[in-house]
């Protein structure tokens, strides 16, 4: 047991995270102020900042192609974000104080939009960003609005920028999906007026799990080693908390994980006035579960994402999932977001129990 905890720890400590070049804290920025305003703009949309002369072009309709591309593991399409496309000419007061800005900066465009792009960094900055790599991505927070996050890419031509578009994006879309998910869980859960204190500590007493709870959840079902917490609405969102003895790294194991969800959703997530209306995990190959390793509250954890179906196939939804081990206590833990929305967008929904989950702590 001590051995195969010992190897996930190393395991994690060998798994290199995508960190951008660097930071703009000191570059003309203002960092957090009190003074700004928050930041606005719909969930989920961002804008682009390039050349004009890019925007309807293949490297201009390549970006927006990515960054509109299908969110991952949803029964309809539904773009990762909502993109308004400008120049800095056209950036406003309105549109700079957005939730989400990215500059698309070409360092050999010569042009007067070019050249107002690159002047937005110091030429040591640019110098020392992109030494030695054709592409770069630098970052900014709050810098016209507090709450706002700002990524440039940045690239010595326009033949680096097309090329090493495809590698640079995913890390992107990443970024932006995490900051969004702060300032949900910042717009969910406020001290005070929307924490329920006391559905918290059953929770953290029960599962030995301590998560936020933001108002309109509330306790579904707690059994054993099983909790089952929901917000009713057009959008159903739900959490599930599950644990199990720690045995080894096996547990991890997509197939497993899909056996162990079953299991539970077969004997405590059901409708037992409707034949097979229980909880089943939908798998063929146009919905593969999607397994991927990644830190979550530094600690080795594997992320799955996937659709999940009533058994009697009369309706499902999106779900994604934390599998991560509590070295402490030996307990092998399973906390899962998804959401039921029949005919709705789903894309917010799965976006809001995400970021709770992520948040899931064992203490």
């Amino acid at each position: 047991m001590k051995k195969n905890i010992i190897v996930l720890c190393i395991l994690l400590s060998n798994i290199l995270f995508w960190n951008c070049s660097g930071n703009l804290e000191n570059e003309n920025t203002q960092g957090e102020n009190n003074q700004l305003v928050g930041s606005k703009g719909a969930p989920l949309e961002m804008i682009l900042v390039m050349n004009p002369k890019y925007l309807n072009d293949t490297l201009g309709k390549a970006v927006k192609q990515a960054l509109m591309a299908p969110t991952a593991v949803l029964p309809q399409d539904e773009p990762y974000f909502n993109v308004i496309k400008t120049h800095p000419e056209g950036l406003g007061k309105f549109l700079r104080g957005h939730n989400n800005l990215m500059f698309l900066v070409d360092m050999s465009d010569k042009t007067v939009i070019g050249d107002m792009l690159t002047k937005m960094f110091t030429k040591e900055t640019l110098e020392k960003a992109i030494k030695d790599k054709p592409i770069v991505s630098l970052t900014q927070k709050n810098k016209y609005a507090n709450g706002q996050h700002i990524l440039y890419l940045i690239a010595r031509n326009y033949d680096d920028l097309l090329v090493h578009l495809d590698k640079e994006m995913p890390r992107v879309i990443e970024f932006f999906r995490q900051a969004e998910r702060e300032r949900l869980v910042a717009q969910l859960v406020q001290r005070g007026e929307n924490q329920q204190n006391k559905l918290e500590k059953l929770v953290k007493e029960k599962t030995g799990i301590a998560i936020p709870i933001p108002l309109g959840y509330q306790l579904v079902k707690q059994k054993d080693n099983f909790l089952w917490l929901r917000s009713p609405g057009k959008v159903d969102k739900n959490i599930t908390i599950s644990y199990n003895d720690y045995k080894d790294k096996n547990m991890f194991e997509s197939a497993n994980i899909i056996k162990w969800r079953n299991d539970f959703g077969f004997r405590l997530m059901n409708d037992t006035t409707i034949k097979d209306s229980y909880m089943d995990t939908q798998i063929n190959n146009e919905a593969p579960i999607q397994n991927k390793t990644i830190n979550l509250n530094k600690k080795y954890c594997n992320e799955y994402r996937g659709l999940w179906c009533f058994h009697n196939k009369n309706g499902g939804g999106p779900f994604v999932g934390y599998a991560f081990v509590d070295e402490k206590n030996k307990r092998f833990y399973y906390v899962e977001g998804f959401v039921y929305a029949p005919g709705e967008a789903k894309r917010g929904g799965l976006l809001e129990v995400e970021a709770l989950v992520r948040l899931a702590k064992a203490e």
